[in-house]
């Protein structure tokens, strides 16, 4: 059973404003319900969604967050061709770490 909490108001809110233009932050301590409640609201609110899980993901989504995300058009475009996603209809693309992503080159 998931508990509708106010931060699914909350990112209900971030939807209607930002409308598709600005990310939304989702942080707190460990294992209190951060990723099942995203989970649901893109279920809920979205045609489709698409989770990153740094801790878990291979080197070349990775490689692709460090090299291009100062250019965006390229770095969506590059994660849904390593996802096999389309990039149709509106979508959430979800980032979850619980560390730091760097450049493994310097």
């Amino acid at each position: 059973m998931i508990f509708k909490r106010k931060i699914y108001n909350d990112l209900l809110k971030w939807k209607e404003l930002s409308i598709g233009k600005s990310a939304a932050l989702v942080e707190g301590a460990r294992r209190i319900g951060k990723s099942t409640i995203v989970e649901e609201f893109a279920k809920n609110e979205y045609d489709d969604y698409l989770i990153l899980d740094f801790a878990l993901e291979g080197e070349e989504v990775k490689e692709n967050f460090v090299k291009n995300i100062g250019k965006l058009d390229v770095f969506f475009r590059n994660l849904f061709l390593l996802k096999e996603k389309s990039l149709k209809g509106k979508r959430l693309n979800w980032f979850k770490s619980q560390g730091q992503i760097s450049d493994s080159s310097c």
